[in-house]
């Protein structure tokens, strides 16, 4: 998978470099994709403002990267 993704990558940079995380976010009510401060905010602050679990979030977001990586 190479690098996991984790709390302080900004949102908009793991969207660019994992589309298949689109799918998590819509999950959780997200529409990252659309926000203006995704490219400024960093994934465990925008779940917490959501009142997402970020822990859990982000470990969604690692599974949908690695579903998607080729062996």
């Amino acid at each position: 998978m190479g690098e996991k993704i984790s709390g302080d990558m900004l949102i908009q940079d793991i969207i660019q470099k994992h589309p298949e995380t689109l799918q998590v976010f819509r999950e959780y009510k997200l529409e990252c994709m659309n926000c203006q401060i995704a490219q400024f905010e960093e994934i465990s602050h925008g779940a917490e403002v959501h009142h997402i679990n970020p822990d859990i979030l982000i470990d969604k977001l690692n599974a949908a990267v690695s579903a998607n990586s080729p062996e």
